[in-house]
C-alpha cells in the first residue's frame, strides 16, 4: 500500500458526499466542507498524510454492481471509469499505526478531525529487545506492547535497546542499527533531512523596502533585521512590501515580483506540494 496513492484516494473520498442510504462513501457528489462541524482542506492536508486504506473494501458502480478491491491502482480505475462510484462502509484504515473501522463518513470525519501526532519518520520493526534496569531483558512483540512499557518508565527515562534493532522509514526502508552510536547518528540523519523538507522553498533577496502603517518606509539590509521587524508586527499582519522585490529558489534562481499580485502567483506556484 502506498502513502501517496492512498492519501490521494483518501483525499477525493474525504471531499466527496454520501448516498442517502449512509450505507457507501460516494465520491461523486461535491459537499461543502467549511462549516465547523466538517472538515476544512487546511485539516485535511494535516491529518492526510500517514492514513492507509486496509483493503479489501468493496466497491459499488455506477450499475449497482459491487467488486473487491484489492489495491490503490484497482480503486483508481473504478474510479476513473465510473460517474459515481462509492465504497460500502464498513471498511478499515490505518492512521499512525492504529487500525480504526470506518461505519460510516461520521466516523471518518471526526477521526480525520483529531490533532495530528508529532511522529519521527521511521518505525521500530519488531520485535525488539530492551534490557531492563536490573540488566534481565523483556522481548516486546508490537506496538502497543512498546506504547504501555514506554509509560511504565520514569519521566526521562528512555528504552535501552539491545542490539542490533531495524527501523522502517516512511518509503518502506528497512535498515539495521548495529549500537547505540550508530542509533544516533541514523536519528541525526533523519533530523536532518526532515529539516530540508520543512526549508522553505525560496527566499527573499535582501535589501528589501517595507512600507509602514503610516506610509513611511524602512530599507531591511539582511534575515536577521527581518526577523527583528516581523516581531514588531501585531499578530496577523503580514509585511507590507514596496515592489520590486526579488525571490530565490533552492536552486539559485532569482525571480523578480512586480506586484502584489504577482507575489501570490509566486508563492502559490512555488508551494511544496505544487513542486514534487
Amino acid at each position: 500500500m502506498k502513502y501517496l496513492q492512498t492519501t490521494f484516494v483518501i483525499i477525493l473520498a474525504a471531499f466527496l458526499s454520501i448516498s442517502c442510504s449512509q450505507n457507501a462513501l460516494d465520491m461523486g457528489e461535491d459537499i461543502n466542507l467549511t462549516n465547523a462541524s466538517e472538515l476544512s482542506k487546511e485539516e485535511l492536508s494535516t491529518a492526510l498524510k500517514t492514513v492507509i486504506v486496509n483493503y479489501p473494501v468493496t466497491a459499488v458502480n455506477d450499475d449497482e454492481t459491487t467488486e473487491e478491491v484489492n489495491s490503490d491502482e484497482q480503486l483508481g480505475k473504478i474510479i476513473s471509469r465510473n460517474t459515481r462510484p462509492k465504497i460500502e462502509f464498513p471498511f478499515d484504515i490505518t492512521i499512525d499505526g492504529e487500525i480504526y473501522t470506518i461505519e460510516g463518513i461520521n466516523d471518518l470525519r471526526e477521526i480525520l478531525k483529531r490533532p495530528k501526532k508529532n511522529r519521527p519518520p521511521f518505525r521500530l520493526v519488531f520485535p525488539i529487545t530492551v534490557i531492563n534496569l536490573d540488566d534481565t531483558t523483556t522481548v516486546i512483540e508490537d506496538q502497543e506492547t512498546f506504547k504501555a512499557y514506554q509509560q511504565s518508565l520514569e519521566e526521562g527515562i528512555k528504552p535501552n535497546f539491545q542490539f542490533p534493532i531495524s527501523v522502517e522509514d516512511k518509503d518502506g526502508n528497512i535498515t539495521e542499527i548495529e549500537n547505540e552510536e550508530a542509533f544516533k547518528a541514523y536519528m541525526n540523519s533523519i533530523r536532518a533531512e526532515h529539516m530540508e523538507e520543512r526549508r522553505p522553498p525560496f527566499k527573499l533577496v535582501f535589501p528589501v523596502t517595507v512600507i509602514n502603517a503610516d506610509d513611511t518606509t524602512t530599507l531591511i539590509e539582511n534575515e536577521e533585521t527581518f526577523k527583528t521587524y516581523r516581531e514588531t508586527l501585531e499578530e496577523g499582519v503580514k509585511p507590507n512590501f514596496q515592489f520590486p522585490i526579488s525571490m530565490e529558489d533552492n536552486e539559485g534562481n532569482i525571480t523578480e515580483i512586480k506586484s502584489e499580485e504577482d507575489f501570490k502567483e509566486y508563492k502559490e506556484a512555488n508551494k511544496p506540494e505544487k513542486r514534487r
